[in-house]
């Protein structure tokens, strides 16, 4: 979860990434393309803000080995899809 200060976590950081995960999928190259969930928000409900997304990414990004595992399989899938 990510935790506000002084108040409980907001977002769960799984949910944050499926999204940014499906935000890929429509075609989103930037963090800031998250919302291009926006229309499908009756399904998958309201999408986080692209600084909530950073949030969610800052753990990964801290080790260069998870980095670079991370960028194989964005590339594997992206052969794929």
């Amino acid at each position: 979860m990510i935790a506000r200060l002084g108040g409980s976590p907001v977002w769960d950081r799984g949910v944050v990434l499926v999204q940014l995960a499906m935000a890929i999928t429509l075609g989103a190259t930037s963090m800031r393309q998250i919302a291009l969930l926006a229309h499908h928000e009756p399904l998958f409900g309201a999408p986080p803000s692209d600084s909530t997304v950073r949030r969610a990414l800052e753990p990964i990004g801290a080790d260069g080995l998870l980095r670079k595992r991370l960028a194989r399989a964005r590339a594997r899938v992206r052969r794929h899809v």
